[in-house]
């Protein structure tokens, strides 16, 4: 595991992530995919670069879905307001909010797409964020071919035990060093105590001469904060384990 120069950035607990500085003061364009009601990470890492930033749940009909369909109570429907309100004063001038998956899904927009739509196809040195429920495996092979466009990926990846073989492959394909994992407290642990979602940051600009052995570290913080945080350590044959 290779340790660089690490931040934690956005807010306290579910929403901030632990990436290398360089990678984030390096980017010259964001690009995120999933925000919903939080774009704590994105306002302490973009600064006033550009960022464009993809998501079909905060746009006025979305709210009115999550309104119908989840019967919301009055806390929840403030928030609700809150989150559209803080949408529209965020998300203007160089920050741009999309109203659109990223990911093959349906209606959705793969990334080499959304690259060339909304920052051009010579845009380089791009920062991107991925916490899309799933369906960041759609763009696995994508982000292998962009690799040497970008400054570094954190990316959260979701039903780890399905999908362990895909992760692995994509950690030995992907030639930016992994700086940094965290478990998602809120997702449970499956069997040989592999967690339901975890946390990955690369960086492009990375130490292979020093590693970390365990987490979390004193960076981190538990997402869901009412749980302490999985411990997660890794032995010699590549393996992890946590609990």
């Amino acid at each position: 595991m290779n340790c660089v120069d690490l931040v934690r950035l956005g807010k306290p607990n579910d929403g901030g992530y632990v990436v290398s500085t360089r990678s984030i003061t390096k980017a010259e364009a964001f690009l995120s995919g999933g925000i919903l009601d939080d774009w704590s990470f994105e306002q302490a890492a973009t600064g006033d670069r550009p960022l464009v930033a993809f998501d079909p749940t905060i746009g006025f009909e979305g709210y009115f879905r999550r309104f119908i369909t989840n019967k919301p109570s009055p806390k929840r429907i403030q928030r609700y307001l809150v989150g559209f309100v803080g949408a529209k004063l965020f998300f203007r001038a160089n920050r741009k909010l999309v109203f659109q998956a990223l990911g093959p899904t349906i209606g959705g927009i793969h990334l080499t797409d959304a690259i060339h739509e909304h920052l051009g196809d010579g845009a380089r040195n791009i920062f991107l964020k991925l916490d899309i429920e799933g369906a960041e495996y759609g763009l696995l092979d994508e982000i292998l071919r962009l690799a040497d466009r970008l400054t570094g990926l954190v990316i959260e990846f979701h039903d780890v035990q399905s999908n362990i073989n895909r992760i692995e492959s994509f950690i030995d394909q992907f030639p930016h060093g992994l700086v940094h994992v965290h478990c998602n407290n809120y997702s449970s642990l499956g069997p040989q105590k592999i967690p339901g979602v975890v946390e990955l940051s690369f960086s492009r600009y990375f130490d292979a001469g020093r590693s970390e052995r365990g987490y979390p570290t004193e960076l981190d913080q538990p997402n869901n904060p009412l749980n302490q945080d999985f411990k997660l350590s890794f032995n010699a044959s590549y393996g992890s384990d946590c609990r």
